[in-house]
């Protein structure tokens, strides 16, 4: 998937992905969504993903009202940390985020 937002080029073939989050329920319930954080060359976080109608990939359709869609949503750097640290990815978090060390032990409870 490739999408230019703001003129920075988000490409999960060519990006480094830090991990996949999939909701608990069924592909067929609209709350349903699979999302992969990545990073880019210059620096950029982002999710690339896909969910049904009631998940933040959705879409509003002039016809069928929101429906289910993919795509790719920005990120900052305070939010993809949260990510990781949400998904237990710590050696993500010892790499890009050990300045926040601290906060990452007390918030989450993770041993870095």
């Amino acid at each position: 998937m490739i999408d230019t937002i703001l003129n920075v080029v988000y490409d999960t073939d060519t990006e480094q992905a830090f991990g996949i989050r999939e909701s608990d329920c069924a592909p067929t319930d609209p709350e349903w969504y699979r999302e992969t954080l990545y990073r880019n060359a210059s620096g950029y976080w982002f999710i690339a993903g896909e969910g049904g109608s009631r998940s933040r990939f959705a879409v509003e359709e002039a016809t069928r009202g929101r429906t289910g869609s993919a795509g790719i949503i920005p990120l900052g750097q305070s939010q993809a940390m949260h990510w990781l640290a949400e998904t237990g990815n710590v050696s993500a978090l010892r790499d890009r985020f050990m300045h926040e060390k601290d906060y990452l032990q007390s918030e989450y409870d993770l041993k870095l």
